[in-house]
Order: structure tokens, then C-alpha cells, then sequence
């Protein structure tokens, strides 16, 4: 007799003591709870999904360019003070383009500004700002070819690409010099003395020595005090879930435990932050950690002379003004923000680097420019650090005006 498999559960449920109707609502009622516990799942999951999206979109916003942390998210009447000739909807334009920047992946440096082609900011995909009389990649050995590295500030977020400090040096050198001059802008946001450092290096061992190679610095070395690059702890956790298992990387990246953790760890990181925020404010240790972050700066300076004096480069370190340094805040339309909280390293950083200054210890590449705002009665600053056209215009020529008194530009004169 052939065997039957609609037998065998029928006599499995009869040996249980269970009628077949009895099984049979359970068999349903069970059917319908796991059904709806997995409907329910994947709900929670996509809702999940959704927010944490949701959340991402704006972080990346923000972050873009720190306008939710150091200024207006758009259009302000403030603003009108230090965008002359341009009308309210020029302005909200740049700052839009300025939102929609974002970083990708670059060796050695961790990151640079992904490519953008807008009608006030473009970043060419070799990972320079486009500038005034913008020349193409790769430079011409023939020009005298000047590198400027820096942050954001360099970059020159929240200005138009003709209103940056390396575009308005190229300006400056093509009308006061018989120079022909190409200006390349390696300006990139959160950038300090390190990664400009691995930068250099890079395009020097891809080929690209420059004639001079300009350092701008001073803000980011105390807003990164540790001197870990801004997406360290994304990568971090890259490499962390790497080592996991595949049953624990599935689990961990299920919507629904991305978002329980990343409250977790948002309680725990607002909780860190605070502790930092408190032990930064300490005198004592304050002081050791502004010492900690301009022995940095000076290692990364003396290493970075050393390999442009191999290459023939000639370097130049500039340290940049601060909103908080020398700069009558009356005149500050941002001056509510929050700096001794935000950048509590600042105004004594900026002391200590003044002092030092002094001493003349820096050397001869070395050019102050921090308190070029003192006697300016004027609007100065786009958002809460940020520097305008103007003052982007006023520390290109302070570093014209020391090269030329140098002698650096006078080859073809």
C-alpha cells in the first residue's frame, strides 16, 4: 500500500488527543499571529527605515555646511550687509548651493567635497574650488603654480567661487604682477594642519609639485582638538562591523535596531559631549589641551617644510583670523552665537598662538594675520565663522602683500 501523506498528520494530531477541528483552529490562529507579528515586523522596520532616512537627510544637510550650528538656515535681512550687489533671492541661491555640498571619499585625507557644478559653487572633480580665471588640471609646468590648503573657510563656504581667498589672490597676482600666475583652491570643509599635510604629500607623489603651497590655519585646529578628521567615527564603526559576524552585522542593521541604537548612542554621545564640553572648560586642563593642539600644529608645520624644501616648493603658513580674536563684536551679526560653548578652545588658543607668535619662533614662512579685523568697524562674517567676500578679499592681499615683500613674486616682474 503506497504511503500517504495526508495520513500521517491526521494520525499525528489523533495521537496527541486533539480532534482535527480543535487542530485546526489552532493551526489557524496560529497562522494569523505569525502572519500578523511578521506584517507588523516589517511595518516597524520600514517606519524605521523611513525616520532614520528622514534623519540622515537632515544631518547631511546641516552638516553641509554648519548652517544649522553657526547660522541662518536661509535667507536672513542680516545678511545683506555682507553680500553687497546681490539681491535676496542671489543669496538664498548660494546659501542653497552651499547646503548641497557634500563629502565622498578621498585616500589618504579620509574625504573632500563631492563634484558640484552650481551657479556659485563648483568643485572640480580633481577636488578643487573653481576660482576667478579658473585654469584646468593639470597645472601647467610653465605657470608659477600656487596650491592654498585650509577648511572651510579657505573653500570658502557660504561665498560665491570669485569671492574665495585663493580666487581673490589669483585676482590679485594676474593685476599686480606680470605674472601668469594659477591659483588652485584645495580648500575643503573641516580640513586641519594634518590632512592638508597628507594632501600635499599626495599631489606631490602624483606629480603635482606647485611653485608656492599656502597653509591656511587656525580655526580647525582647536575645533578638533583631538586631531581625528571628521568622519573618523563613521569609519570606525565601518571597520567595527567588519569584525562582526554575518548574524550580527543582519541584526544590527535591521532599521528597527539602527534606530534603538542610534538612541543609545545619541544619550551616550549627548552625555560625552557635555563631560567634554565641561573638562574643555577647565582651566588647567584647557591650557593642556591648547598646548597638546599647537605642538601639533607645529610638528605638522615642520614636517611639511621639510618635504616642500625636497621638492623645491616653497611653503607658506598662514594663521587665520577668528570671529572671537581681535574683532569688535558690536559689529559681529552673529555675535549671540554660543562661541565659548561651541569652541571653547578658541579664545585661549588664539592667546597662547599670539604669544608665540611673538617669539618669533615660527620662523620666516610664517604669516599673522589674526588680528587683520582689529580697527574694521564693519560686518565681517556670513554665519557665525565664515568669512565674507570682503574678508576673504583682505587676507588674500595680507598674504600678497608679505610674499611680495619677500621676494616671492618677483621672478618675471
Amino acid at each position: 500500500m503506497p504511503f500517504s501523506f495526508m495520513k500521517f498528520p491526521e494520525k499525528f494530531v489523533r495521537s496527541l488527543g486533539v480532534s482535527l477541528s480543535k487542530a485546526a483552529t489552532y493551526y489557524r490562529t496560529f497562522s494569523v499571529i505569525i502572519v500578523n507579528a511578521l506584517l507588523l515586523f516589517l511595518l516597524l522596520n520600514l517606519l524605521a527605515q523611513g525616520y532614520l532616512d528622514f534623519k540622515s537627510a537632515r544631518q547631511k544637510s546641516a552638516a553641509s555646511s554648519d548652517v544649522a550650528t553657526y547660522g541662518h538656515r536661509g535667507y536672513d535681512p542680516s545678511l545683506a550687509s555682507v553680500y553687497p550687489g546681490m539681491d535676496k533671492s542671489q543669496i538664498s541661491e548660494l546659501i542653497k548651493e552651499t547646503r548641497k555640498l557634500s563629502h565622498e571619499y578621498d585616500s589618504y585625507t579620509q574625504f573632500k567635497e563631492r563634484f558640484a557644478n552650481g551657479k556659485y559653487v563648483k568643485v572640480d572633480p580633481n577636488g578643487f574650488r573653481n576660482g576667478v580665471k579658473q585654469l584646468p588640471w593639470p597645472p601647467d609646468p610653465e605657470a608659477l603654480n600656487i596650491f592654498v590648503f585650509g577648511g572651510s573657510t579657505t573653500f570658502g563656504y557660504r561665498v560665491a567661487d570669485d569671492d574665495t581667498i585663493p580666487s581673490h589672490l589669483q585676482d590679485l597676482i594676474g593685476k599686480e604682477t606680470d605674472l601668469s600666475a594659477a591659483v588652485y583652491n584645495f580648500g575643503r570643509g573641516g580640513y586641519m594642519s594634518s590632512q592638508e599635510r597628507a594632501l600635499f604629500e599626495k599631489l606631490i607623489v602624483q606629480g603635482h609639485a606647485p611653485n608656492i603651497a599656502i597653509f591656511i590655519d587656525g580655526l580647525n585646529e582647536f575645533a578638533l582638538p583631538e586631531g581625528e578628521p571628521l568622519h573618523t567615527a563613521d569609519l570606525k564603526k565601518l571597520m567595527d562591523n567588519a569584525d562582526s559576524s554575518t548574524w550580527d552585522t543582519v541584526i544590527h542593521e535591521l532599521p528597527v535596531m539602527r534606530l534603538l541604537l542610534s538612541f543609545t548612542r545619541g544619550t551616550a554621545a549627548s552625555g560625552a559631549e557635555q563631560e567634554n564640553a565641561k573638562d574643555l572648560n577647565r582651566i588647567q586642563y584647557k591650557d593642556k589641551v591648547v598646548k597638546a593642539v599647537l605642538e601639533r600644529y607645529r610638528t605638522n608645520k615642520k614636517m611639511t617644510s621639510a618635504v616642500a624644501k625636497t621638492f623645491n616648493v616653497t611653503s607658506v603658513f598662514v594663521w587665520q583670523p577668528v570671529p572671537t580674536y581681535e574683532y569688535d563684536q558690536e559689529y559681529n551679526i552673529f555675535g549671540k552665537f554660543d562661541y565659548d560653548n561651541k569652541a571653547p578652545l578658541l579664545r585661549a588658543g588664539y592667546s597662547v598662538m599670539a604669544a608665540e607668535f611673538q617669539t618669533g619662533s615660527l620662523g620666516n614662512n610664517f604669516i599673522w594675520l589674526a588680528d587683520i579685523q582689529r580697527d574694521l568697524k564693519k560686518p565681517l562674517y556670513v554665519d557665525a565663522v565664515h568669512y565674507s567676500g570682503e574678508m576673504c578679499n583682505l587676507i588674500a592681499r595680507g598674504i600678497f602683500s608679505d610674499l611680495r615683500q619677500k621676494g616671492i613674486f618677483s621672478r618675471g616682474e
